[in-house]
């Protein structure tokens, strides 16, 4: 919904909404690991493109309550990210998590259709240019695996660095990456729970993952975060 106020919501959302609320559960997801973040960010990716798309992404969705004569299109980005450009970014972050082609697909339609604009007027296209940048990347992903605990430092690491073309999950719930789906899921006992192990990051590019690493030190070489000019 696009308003709330004292326990009340109204006015069905618009495409910024959905796109704003999903990214936001992705950052959630990666801060703290919670599936729960990830699957709703993915379901809401999965309502943009049902209500949303019509060959493009409109402002408003096609089965609205009040139907238009003119679906409005929003792409430029202002003070504020537009609602096209944001969910091209989720759609990108969706496909990093979860594999989907779809999704990948979608955003790269997009990312073509406002190419030549976006050569043309650049500052008009800010954040969608960035996602631009985040496909041409990578994106390079970061899975875990291990306890909270033993895998505080490797997280801090990756959390404070700035990598604009970066996926983050916890082993097992990333998909679409062979190097990872072949990798042992992290040990449990009896009752479920993890079991005390060292922590491990797998770093994966281009659909290649590396041997894991066991330490701060390692993630930050494996990442280049000390090279020169980063």
């Amino acid at each position: 919904m696009r308003a709330w106020r004292d326990g009340v919501a109204k006015v069905p959302g618009f495409l910024d909404d959905y796109g704003f609320l999903a990214n936001g559960l992705f950052d959630l997801y990666e801060s703290g690991f919670a599936r729960v973040d990830l699957d709703r960010g993915l379901l809401l990716v999965d309502r943009i493109l049902e209500d949303f798309w019509d060959d493009g992404l409109f402002f408003t969705p096609g089965n609205g309550d009040m139907p238009l004569v003119h679906r409005p299109l929003a792409p430029f980005d202002g003070a504020c990210p537009s609602g096209l450009s944001a969910s091209v970014m989720a759609l990108l972050r969706a496909h990093g998590l979860s594999g989907r082609a779809l999704y990948l697909e979608r955003a790269r339609a997009l990312l073509a259709r406002f190419e030549a604009a976006a050569g043309r007027n650049f500052f008009g296209f800010a954040h969608l240019l960035a996602a631009r940048e985040f496909d041409l990347q990578g994106p390079t992903t970061v899975a875990f695996a291990g306890t909270e605990a033993a895998l505080g430092a490797m997280q801090a690491t990756v959390h404070r660095a700035y990598l604009p073309a970066r996926v983050l999950a916890r082993l097992g719930d990333v998909h679409g990456l062979p190097g990872l789906e072949a990798t042992p899921r992290a040990a449990q006992d009896a009752t479920g729970q993890a079991l005390d192990e060292p922590a491990a990051a797998y770093v994966c590019r281009a659909n290649t993952c590396l041997p894991p690493v066991h330490s701060r030190a390692e993630l930050r070489a494996t990442l280049r975060l000390d090279a020169p000019g980063v």
